[in-house]
């Protein structure tokens, strides 16, 4: 079988193309901008240049496929670039749309994609409407499909809990999101990828999307409790709580 996917230099994309690779006798085919510079399997996997949003180059790399795993981020994610159309709206939004389009006209038979916790409700800021966009798209190409929703994914190269890391190790001080009382639920982007692995394979029908997380909540400054024991800097960070 041969199974695509978007984005698969990126730091979940790399991790489920691993996972990709443990079955026997799949062709694994990675889209990069650079395909020369992203190739970290030593030429074990196949490596196509394409562009979010690009339907020719997206065109050239779902020909012949089976199942399709889009996972694409755009540079320097989650600091979006609206000068350079680096956005969420832009690249996951929009470029999914085209992305599903390209692979329903080819005959794609699954559309596997890496949304995120709290899709699907209407929310206005963009990465939630950038999500709502990109999910209705795929469910209205008539495809197998599987909408992965995924929470707050670390890992080793992730640019969240490690940046969290960073201000543990070195800041007097660390920030808090709200009140420190919102509740978090972090997943491995080992789990995410093998997850992936399991919905790209075998057959099943459209169906509602897959929401997972860790299952042991945490207050956001319970979490950071890890972070600092974890870190080169622990007893010297101090969280202040915010004012009331």
């Amino acid at each position: 079988m041969r199974i695509v996917v978007t984005g698969g230099t990126g730091f979940i994309g790399g991790e489920v193309v691993d996972r990709l690779r443990e079955t026997p006798g799949d062709e694994i085919v990675v889209t990069s901008r650079d395909p020369e510079r992203g190739d970290r399997w030593g030429g074990r996997v196949a490596m196509v240049q394409a562009f979010a949003g690009d339907p020719l180059s997206l065109g050239r790399a779902f020909t012949g496929a089976e199942v399709v795993v889009h996972a694409i981020q755009f540079p320097n994610h989650p600091v979006e670039d609206p000068a350079r159309g680096r956005t969420y709206l832009e690249v996951d939004g929009k470029g999914t749309r085209v992305a599903a389009t390209v692979a329903k006209n080819l005959g794609v038979r699954r559309f596997v994609y890496l949304s995120g916790a709290g899709a699907g409700q209407g929310r206005p800021q963009p990465w939630f409407r950038a999500k709502d966009m990109a999910e209705a798209a795929i469910k209205e190409t008539g495809m197998e499909y599987a909408l992965l929703r995924p929470s707050w994914i670390y890992g080793p190269g992730d640019r969240s809990m490690n940046r969290f890391l960073f201000f543990c190790r070195y800041l007097p001080m660390v920030p808090v999101i709200g009140d420190g009382k919102t509740t978090v639920r972090p997943i491995s982007v080992k789990d995410v990828a093998r997850c992936v692995r399991m919905r790209s394979g075998g057959r099943m029908r459209r169906t509602r999307p897959w929401s997972w997380a860790d299952p042991s909540a945490s207050a956001w400054t319970r979490s950071y409790a890890p972070c600092r024991r974890s870190s080169a800097g622990a007893g010297r960070c101090s969280i202040i709580p915010p004012p009331s």
